[in-house]
C-alpha cells in the first residue's frame, strides 16, 4: 500500500521515455524500478480539484490522491488514461460516473468520501475489480441502488447494514429480499417478489410507511398459526397471483376487533360533532327544563342584592313587562324583578330611583327598542348599568334588541362602543327565552348543592 511511504528504496527518478508530458503540479512522479511502476503522488496537497495528467504513460501506473478535498473526478483525464491504481481516500466525492474511471484500474481506494450510493453500470465495473475498498461512507438504501446494495450485502456486510440503519433504523434485511426506501414517496420497500418463496419472512424490519411486496411467489395461505414479527405494523401489503387465500388468513383474529374499533370511532365522531354544534344550546335547554341542575346551575358570586333583575325600558313599551313577570316571576325561576312602574316610590327622583335599582339588583336588563332609543331616561338607566357593571365584576348588564332598531346612532360615544364591542340577544330569536333565562342569575334551590361553573 502507498499510504504509509510515497517511494520504496527502488524507486529512481523519472525519465522522459516513461512519461510523454510534465508531472501534474503540487505532485511528485517517480518510476519504481522493481514492480515497473509508475506513481504520481498527490497525497496531502489540499487539492480541490483533479489534477491533469500525463499521456500515455508507460507500464503499470498509480496515482495517489488521498487526503485531499476533490468532489468529482476528471472525465478527460482518467477515462482513455493507463492507471491501474487509483487511490482517493479522504476526500469528498459525493458521485461516480463510469466515463470517469479507467478502462484498466484494478486497485480502487474510494474510503472516507461523501458517497451514498453509485450507479448500476458504475457498481458492475467496480465488482469486477481486483481490489475495492469503500468503507467509510454515508451510503444510503435509496431505491435506486438496489444493484450497489446487493453488492455491498454479498462483499461488505457491514456497510450494508449500516446503510440498513441510516434509512431505517433496522440493521437487517430478510434472505433474498431486497430491502430500499423510496427517494420520491419516502416508503420503505421489503421487495420479496418473484423468489418462489412459500411463506412469507418470520421477521421483517419494520419502519414508518414500510410495504411489503410479495407479487409472483408460492403462497398458498397465511396460516392462523404463523408468527411473522412486524406484521401487523405493515402499512401496505402486496400479493398477487395466491392460488387460495381468504380474508381470514389476511387478518387473523383481528376483523372483529377493527370493526369494533371503526364503530366506535364512527360513534365518538358523531358525539363530538354534535356537542360542538350545540354546545352552548344543550346546557340552557338543560336548566330551563331543570334538568342535571348540578351541573348547569352556575353559582353567583357577590353580595346579595333585593332583586335579582331590574328590567328598564320607555314608558311607551310598558305591555312589554308583562310578558317578563309572567316568564321570569311566575315561572320556574321565581326571579325577583325591579321596574319603575311597581317598585319605584313615587315622588323619588328619578335618577335616585335608577341608581338604587342598579345597586340593588344583580343585572340590569335594557328592553331596548326605537322608544328606548329616543328617550332620555332610557340613555340614563343604560350609562348607570354600564358604570356598575365596570365597578363590580359580578354584575351584569343584559341587552336586548327589538324589531325595528336598526343602527345605535342615537346612543352617546361611550354606549354605541359598548354595544359593538359586546353581545347582545335579538327579540326575534327563536332561542329567545332560553337563551335569556340562562344569563340571567341563577336560582339556587333548597338542598341542591351546586357545581361551580364558568359564567
Amino acid at each position: 500500500m502507498w499510504s504509509d511511504h510515497p517511494y520504496k528504496e527502488t524507486d529512481i527518478p523519472v525519465h522522459f521515455h516513461h512519461l510523454k508530458g510534465p508531472c501534474p503540479e503540487f505532485c511528485t512522479c517517480c518510476f519504481n524500478g522493481s514492480e515497473d511502476q509508475f506513481i504520481i503522488d498527490c497525497r496531502s496537497k489540499v487539492l480541490e480539484i483533479f489534477p491533469t495528467l500525463p499521456n500515455n504513460i508507460i507500464g503499470d501506473s498509480s496515482l495517489l490522491l488521498d487526503d485531499n478535498d476533490i468532489e468529482t473526478l476528471s472525465t478527460i483525464s482518467l477515462r482513455n488514461s493507463t492507471l491501474g491504481e487509483l487511490h482517493l481516500k479522504n476526500n469528498s466525492l459525493t458521485h461516480l460516473h463510469l466515463d470517469q474511471l479507467p478502462s484498466n484500474l484494478k486497485v480502487f481506494d474510494i474510503r472516507q468520501n461523501n458517497l451514498t450510493g453509485l450507479d448500476d453500470d458504475v457498481t458492475q465495473f467496480v465488482s469486477n475489480l481486483k481490489e475495492i475498498q469503500l468503507s467509510e461512507n454515508p451510503w444510503q438504501c435509496s431505491c435506486k441502488f438496489t444493484k450497489f446494495l446487493a453488492h455491498l450485502r454479498r462483499s461488505y456486510r457491514l456497510e450494508y447494514q449500516a446503510a440498513l440503519r441510516r434509512c431505517s433504523g433496522q440493521e437487517y434485511c430478510p434472505d433474498l429480499c431486497t430491502c430500499c426506501r423510496e427517494d420520491d414517496s419516502n416508503r420503505f420497500l421489503i421487495n420479496c417478489n418473484s423468489l418462489g418463496l412459500m411463506e412469507i419472512p418470520t421477521k421483517l424490519p419494520m419502519t414508518e410507511n414500510t410495504i411489503l411486496l410479495f407479487e409472483n411467489n408460492n403462497l398458498q395461505t397465511l396460516d392462523r398459526s404463523t408468527k411473522v414479527k412486524g406484521y401487523d405494523q405493515l402499512k401496505e401489503l402486496h400479493l398477487r397471483l395466491l392460488v387460495s387465500l381468504e380474508e381470514k388468513d389476511l387478518c387473523p383474529e383481528k376483523i372483529p376487533f377493527y370493526v369494533i374499533y371503526f364503530t366506535t370511532f364512527i360513534i365518538l365522531s358523531c358525539l363530538l360533532s354534535i356537542l360542538q354544534c350545540f354546545w352552548k344550546s344543550i346546557p340552557m335547554w338543560l336548566y330551563e327544563k331543570r334538568l342535571f341542575l348540578k351541573l348547569t346551575t352556575r353559582l353567583e358570586k357577590g353580595t346579595e342584592t333585593k332583586y335579582d333583575c331590574f328590567l328598564a325600558y320607555c314608558h311607551k313599551d310598558s305591555h312589554f313587562v308583562r310578558e317578563y313577570v309572567e316568564r321570569l316571576e311566575h315561572g320556574r325561576n321565581r326571579l325577583r324583578l325591579c321596574f319603575y312602574e311597581r317598585d319605584w316610590l313615587a315622588g323619588e327622583p328619578i335618577p335616585d330611583c335608577i341608581c338604587h335599582s342598579v345597586e340593588n339588583s344583580k343585572c340590569t336588563v335594557i328592553l331596548m327598542t326605537k322608544n328606548f332609543l329616543k328617550s332620555v331616561w332610557g340613555r340614563l338607566e343604560f350609562r348607570l348599568a354600564l358604570h356598575a357593571t365596570s365597578k363590580d365584576q359580578h354584575k351584569r348588564l343584559i341587552v336586548i334588541i327589538y324589531p325595528g332598531v336598526e343602527n345605535f346612532n342615537n346612543l352617546d360615544g361611550e354606549l354605541q362602543s359598548y354595544m359593538k364591542l359586546n353581545t347582545y340577544l335579538m327579540r326575534n330569536d327563536v332561542n329567545f327565552w332560553s337563551k335569556l333565562v340562562y344569563a340571567l342569575p341563577h336560582k339556587m334551590e333548597d338542598g341542591m348543592d351546586l357545581i361551580n361553573i364558568a359564567p
